[in-house]
């Protein structure tokens, strides 16, 4: 537990260089409070961006292709 308390006052830190307003219990409470469903896999939320950006790398690719 004691490691928790510097941990959370760094997250506060961040999300103020960040511009948000969120303050320590708002942090903890957001942690504590969610499920574990309700965040996806890392794999799965990354996912759906490579994917777009592939699309868009190959679409400029083929498009700066001289025609055959």
């Amino acid at each position: 537990a004691w490691r928790q308390r510097p941990a959370l006052t760094a997250a506060a830190a961040a999300v103020r260089q960040a511009g948000r307003t969120d303050d320590e219990a708002a942090l903890r409470d957001a942690v504590l409070l969610t499920r574990a469903s309700d965040f996806l896999p890392p794999g799965r939320q990354t996912r759906p961006a490579e994917g777009l950006l592939m699309e868009a790398n190959l679409a400029a690719y083929q498009s700066a292709r001289p025609a055959p």
